[in-house]
């Protein structure tokens, strides 16, 4: 089960945000031949956005998303993963994609707590 944490500046349409994490659910599934209901998505409000020295407003800002999972993929399903777990961003929030940094983070087997018991 992929966890995505997506750290975001407020969009101007609050109703975008629900749509996002739909979006990044459904498409991120896809993605890994899973099920969308396997995918949890977080999204956590960043109050400020600060570019080299420059303070950001939404329009400029890139959103950094991680996604956690237990370790195990091929390195084609994480590609295809990390481009659609973008484009999802991207599209739901309208921003440019190339404005949208995600990253993946393998976890372990045994280092994850879920379900009752260390998967």
């Amino acid at each position: 089960m992929p966890i995505v944490l997506v750290r975001s500046l407020a969009p101007p349409e609050p109703v975008r945000i629900q749509r996002m994490l739909s979006v990044v659910a459904t498409d991120l599934a896809v993605a890994l031949n899973s099920d969308a209901a396997d995918v949890w998505v977080y999204w956590q409000e960043v109050q400020a956005v600060v570019i080299g020295t420059r303070a950001t407003a939404f329009a400029g800002h890139c959103p950094v998303a991680t996604v956690l999972a237990r370790e195990g993929r091929d390195p084609d399903q994480i590609s295809r993963s990390l481009r659609a777990v973008a484009s999802a961003i991207a599209g739901s929030l309208g921003i440019p994609r190339e404005d949208v940094w995600v990253h993946w983070l393998d976890i372990p087997s045994g280092r994850i707590y879920a379900g009752g018991g260390l998967v």
